[in-house]
């Protein structure tokens, strides 16, 4: 058989160009399993995308006068999200409740871009958090992202109160079956006594202080299953103090897991 035509129905401010690189296989199917299964993979990009609350696909045969008689026609159906979201709930944690209200402005420019911005108003504390995505067409996996925060955490068996204040840069990408991720963040750090009875090492640390630093993270689930016969491997390094700032250190961090069938269908 032969896809001569893909519809999409439910289009609106979405772009062509990003849709036809997450179709583009569908052209490539020789037979009507092949074509049932590069759909289906089509619609699953799409959906990732997230840009779209439902996707349905239609596969007919080619009708019109060019119609071949092993032409077929596949359609999607598509909803698109709202231009704005918005949602509402109550959390309660780190000894206070907060209301935390959330805005999310779905494929802003029409290429799966997302504004994010989250308002938490605590009974002791406030913070907030603005971010924008951006994917690369066709390779979804391969985005950026930028990050403005404050963030107030409050720590009574310690008598710490601390208010983070940041921006960050974020670059996502993957090679062969691992995600990497290049990124650099600024940080204004303000420290402060929750109490008078705080220790003279929490005072000592006491005041501002501000931080840059870069930071490369490695994860590879799919590579330690094929390779390493083991579940999970992350690791983390972060370096500050080489791009600006008055804090300096280099930190490693790294996460293993293993997971192993025991007795009574445990793991």
């Amino acid at each position: 058989v032969v896809v001569q035509h893909v519809h999409f129905d439910g289009l609106g401010r979405t772009k062509d160009d990003i849709i036809m690189y997450e179709i583009s296989d569908v052209f490539k199917a020789k037979n009507l399993i092949d074509v049932m299964r590069k759909s289906h993979e089509a619609r699953e990009k799409l959906l990732r995308l997230g840009i779209f609350r439902q996707v349905e696909v239609l596969i007919d045969t080619c009708q019109g006068d060019d119609a071949l008689p092993n032409g077929l026609d596949v359609t999607f159906e598509v909803t698109e999200l709202r231009r704005l979201t918005g949602s509402y709930n109550t959390m309660v944690g780190n000894n206070e409740g907060s209301m935390v209200l959330g805005l999310k402005f779905p494929n802003l420019f029409g290429r799966a871009e997302k504004v994010t911005f989250q308002f938490s108003y605590g009974t002791k504390e406030t913070s907030y958090g603005l971010s924008f995505f951006k994917p690369q067409p066709g390779n979804f996996e391969r985005n950026f992202s930028v990050n403005l925060y404050k963030v107030t955490g409050q720590f009574p068996w310690s008598s710490l109160r601390e208010t983070d204040r940041g921006i960050s840069t974020e670059f996502n990408f993957p090679i062969w079956k691992t995600n990497h991720t290049l990124k650099w963040e600024g940080v204004w750090r303000e420290l402060g006594c929750l109490a008078r009875t705080a220790s003279f090492s929490v005072r000592e640390e006491s005041g501002h202080s501000l931080k840059s630093s870069l930071m490369m993270n490695f994860s590879g689930e799919e590579t330690c299953k094929i390779c390493y016969n083991f579940d999970k491997l992350v690791s983390l390094q972060e370096l500050a103090g080489y791009t600006g700032g008055d804090v300096s250190f280099l930190k490693e961090d790294f996460e293993f897991q293993l997971n192993k069938q025991l007795i009574w269908d445990s793991v």
